[in-house]
């Protein structure tokens, strides 16, 4: 992971949408290159290691709190969506999941969005919406269209939500 502050590498490390979910509490605002050169059984495992290895090394840990409250929640309405499986050979980048399109609304709006239950893994084709197109790039209309388009809808929900808060062990 190349030059990354706190906040994006326990995003990544921990799997979460967006930054949104992780707050430094601590006065560490520098960038770290992390690289990982080892036999490991499974990216998860090894993904701990590093978080692991990160906290004793910067003297510091991760705070998890789990909240109830309002959030955007995607739920798949239509029969457009579809599983990996489904997807021709060689189209896979013709096609985003759920779950990808969730965070980066999460960015966009700086508000908490998840998948519906069991829907995250759903893809939907993408090439020809906008060609080319980057889901990241995109303006909120043209992604709610998107959305739109392939009876996906966004609706409130009170869901748990874990956030994180990296502090200092001193």
């Amino acid at each position: 992971y190349p030059g990354g502050n706190l906040v994006e590498i326990v995003t990544f490390l921990k799997d979460l949408p967006s930054a949104l979910r992780v707050k430094n509490e601590t006065n560490d605002r520098g960038r770290f290159d992390i690289v990982y050169w080892k036999p490991c059984t499974s990216l998860h495992l090894a993904k701990e290691e590093v978080l692991t290895e990160l906290y004793r090394g910067l003297r510091i840990r991760l705070d998890s709190t789990q909240v109830e409250q309002e959030i955007k929640v995607l739920q798949s309405e239509g029969a457009t969506v579809t599983r990996q499986e489904e997807i021709p050979a060689g189209a896979e980048k013709t096609f985003r999941t759920l779950q990808e399109v969730a965070s980066v609304l999460e960015t966009k709006l700086g508000e908490f969005v998840t998948v519906d239950h069991m829907q995250g893994d759903l893809y939907i084709p993408i090439d020809d919406f906008v060609t080319p197109w980057h889901l990241e790039e995109a303006s909120m209309e043209v992604i709610l269209a998107y959305l739109d388009k392939y009876d996906v809808k966004m609706v409130e929900e009170e869901k748990t939500v874990t956030l994180y808060e990296i502090k200092s062990m001193e």
